[in-house]
């Protein structure tokens, strides 16, 4: 075998790590993806479950909750309690909504939570407090979300 047979076979053996390099990083990257989408969810989830404790742990949270969610005429202290609820709720939806944009949400658990918002948007004097205040706290993109699920969910 000559040299320049030595140095072909160097060069496809080289071509051959240089592949298998690149698969092996194509993993990598993948992997840490799924690992990033998994905290993401984690995150929203957490969000949401200690939002629904802290409801659950203050009787007057839960009371006041439970009467908006009836449609039960609420105090004005019961309103304002009401609404700061709401608000966390659309400041958890509003980082799933861009976490979907991003790709890092899965569009099926994104649509799942169009419903929620909905019925959020329904309770009594959410509607109004949303056109007054919450279109002015969160970005455009977003209040046009909130908007379109208003829409499709009340025709």
């Amino acid at each position: 075998m000559t040299l320049q047979d030595w140095g072909a076979i160097g060069e496809l053996l080289g071509g051959i790590a240089v592949v298998a390099s690149v698969l092996y990083l194509a993993i990598q990257i993948r992997h840490g993806l799924q690992g990033y989408q998994s905290n993401i969810t984690q995150q929203i989830t957490s969000h949401f479950s200690l939002l629904q404790l802290e409801i659950a742990k203050d009787a007057g949270l839960f009371t006041a909750w439970t009467k908006a969610q009836r449609g039960e005429p609420l105090s004005e202290d019961e309103s304002a309690r009401v609404l700061q609820i709401v608000s966390s709720y659309l400041i958890g939806f509003e980082n799933m909504y861009y976490q979907y944009r991003q790709g890092m949400l899965e569009e099926n658990a994104w649509r799942a939570r169009r419903n929620v918002i909905a019925n959020l948007i329904k309770i009594p004097g959410t509607d109004a407090w949303w056109s007054e205040f919450g279109t002015r706290q969160f970005p455009a993109d977003f209040v046009q979300e909130v908007e379109s699920i208003k829409r499709e969910f009340t025709d």
